[in-house]
């Protein structure tokens, strides 16, 4: 069985605080940078790095499942959370892993957030696509995250094997959202990559019966 090798390391950058006032209903995030390498063949890939506050408290967790459909539907049926593959991440309140991610734009689960990878949206015309290709950013709560996709390898059939994931944060007075801000483009996904449309994607809430609609906001 192969297991992933997640080491990274991670430096801080501390700013004056004058330049880093976010809305105060939020607590501010230390600012970080973090790089670690991700094999797609690996059986299991699980990782968590946390979002801490100027105390060291940590008050949201960026979590990272993937790896083979045998050991995500175990890890599935142990946790009672839906992991789905190849690679998903997400951020949450806390440390406790959970469903609800806060890289969702709305109520929809989080497989169909940007923090959803799979690996072909990586390269060619698709890796250049914004916001949901190699490049994105989250904006909520006081700051900006930012995940990238680097020194991607590939193997003769043009499938990702191997990528460097850096994962980046920045205070942001202006990011008030609760959950991330849609990013003003349209998802290709099912559509070609080579057209770039812009716009915003419907925001989506699951009614008091259950049945999904679409939010006038």
């Amino acid at each position: 069985m192969r297991i992933a090798v997640m080491s990274f390391f991670q430096v801080l950058f501390l700013l004056p605080s004058a330049t880093l006032c976010a809305e105060k209903k939020w607590p501010p995030i230390t600012e970080f940078e973090f790089t670690l390498g991700v094999s797609t063949s690996a059986d299991r890939i699980s990782f968590s790095i946390p979002l801490r506050d100027e105390k060291g408290k940590a008050i949201y967790t960026l979590f990272g499942t993937g790896g083979s459909d045998s050991y995500l539907a175990h890890l599935s049926d142990t946790t009672k959370i839906n992991y789905v593959g190849p690679l998903q991440l997400r951020l949450v309140e806390g440390t406790k892993d959970s469903e609800a991610s806060l890289l969702s734009e709305d109520d929809s689960a989080p497989w169909f957030s940007r923090g959803q990878l799979h690996y072909s949206e990586i390269v060619g015309a698709c890796g250049k696509y914004p916001e949901y290709g190699v490049l994105r950013h989250f904006r909520l709560r006081g700051f900006e995250l930012t995940l990238q996709f680097l020194d991607i390898e590939t193997n003769t059939n043009d499938d990702v094997v191997y990528f460097n994931l850096r994962a980046s944060l920045r205070r942001c007075a202006g990011c008030l959202s609760v959950q991330a801000e849609r990013p003003g483009y349209m998802n290709p996904a099912g559509k070609t990559c080579d057209k770039v449309v812009v716009g915003k994607e419907p925001i989506m809430r699951r009614g008091k019966n259950g049945s999904w609609y679409e939010s006038k906001e």
